[in-house]
């Protein structure tokens, strides 16, 4: 028997992640952009250091509530409190924001280019669907939670 609470995810969030990577790269690679040098670099590596410690906060609240990261698994836990307070999906953030970051340590427009289509695709493969499953599971205390902080930031 099937069970329904589950998001039903077919596509690992971390794919999505690396596929735009190496797009972007493979991209760069065979019709690099100019990157505008209007960023240090070191700009870069402070992105992808404030990406790591979201990764590290969202994974402490995981870890705190132990809660399994399995896209096939039941939410056993509504998390409210740690990243979660601020945006409803700090890993992804954070993993878009390392691709910003990346992009700036590169001096690779493409992987800049890239943030808004890996959000799409996230939002389409994995983040609606762990909606509707949350929903499904916290009803009202989730639509509480939804209307009192954003999906992104």
């Amino acid at each position: 028997m099937k069970n329904t609470d589950a998001p039903g995810i077919v596509v690992h969030p971390v794919l999505v992640l690396v596929a735009f990577l190496v797009l972007g790269t493979v991209l760069d690679r065979i019709w690099p952009l100019p990157y505008p040098v209007l960023v240090p670099q070191f700009v870069g590596y402070v992105i992808l250091a404030f990406s790591a410690v979201l990764l590290v906060a969202a994974n402490r609240e995981f870890s705190r509530y132990q809660i399994e990261l399995s896209c096939s698994a039941c939410a056993t836990t509504l998390l409210v409190s740690g990243p979660f307070r601020f945006t409803r999906n700090p890993v992804y953030v954070a993993f878009l924001m390392a691709l910003i970051g990346l992009s700036v340590i590169r001096s690779n427009l493409w992987l800049a280019a890239v943030v808004i289509p890996a959000g799409g695709l996230l939002f389409l493969l994995v983040i609606s669907k762990e909606e509707v499953s949350l929903a499904r599971r916290f009803g009202n205390q989730y639509d509480e939670y939804r209307s009192s902080v954003r999906r992104w930031l």
